[in-house]
């Protein structure tokens, strides 16, 4: 069910290729561990889940997201901006912090409300969606313990961004 959420809706058939590729690299080189980042959490969590339905005998690790000064997720797409468009998703890391910061306070549907408000203030800002999730209900067949997390993707201009956090 989480592949069919966030970037499985906006990109069908997007996980679908992720495993059968990511599968097939885990199998062919057999690695004791393999590296993904957080920034996009949900594919991780689906090769957590990929790996464990397989039963290979790999130890996935998630990576912290690095970040540009900023606050920008680090990522080959960054370079596609302009100036002005660059301005502009530097508002992304913006509203996931004051996420948390009214999540603290607010319910989870109170907290969207005031993003969503946000985002449309932005220039040159497209909000593809905005969640906060419980990451041990997303993927609750892995065992992950409770965490929740605030899930943004946007266009910023013609560039497509996501990122995350633990709220």
């Amino acid at each position: 069910p989480f592949t069919k959420i966030m970037e499985g809706k906006m990109r069908p058939g997007h996980f679908d290729g992720v495993a059968t590729v990511v599968e097939k690299f885990l199998s062919m080189f057999n690695p004791s561990n393999a590296y993904f980042g957080e920034k996009d959490f949900q594919q991780l969590i689906l090769i957590k889940a990929l790996v464990k339905k397989q039963g290979l005998k790999v130890n996935i690790v998630g990576c912290e997201t690095i970040r540009e000064d900023d606050g920008l997720a680090m990522s080959s797409r960054n370079k596609l901006l302009s100036k002005l468009e660059r301005k502009s998703a530097g508002n992304i890391i913006r509203l996931l912090k004051k996420a948390r910061q009214i999540y603290r306070s607010s319910t989870i549907e109170e907290t969207k409300i005031n993003i969503l408000k946000d985002a449309l203030m932005i220039k040159n800002f497209n909000l593809e969606y905005f969640e906060i999730l419980d990451i041990s209900e997303l993927s609750g067949f892995l065992n992950e313990e409770k965490e929740i997390r605030a899930f943004i993707a946007c266009k910023v201009g013609n560039i497509r961004l996501i990122d995350n956090i633990t709220i």
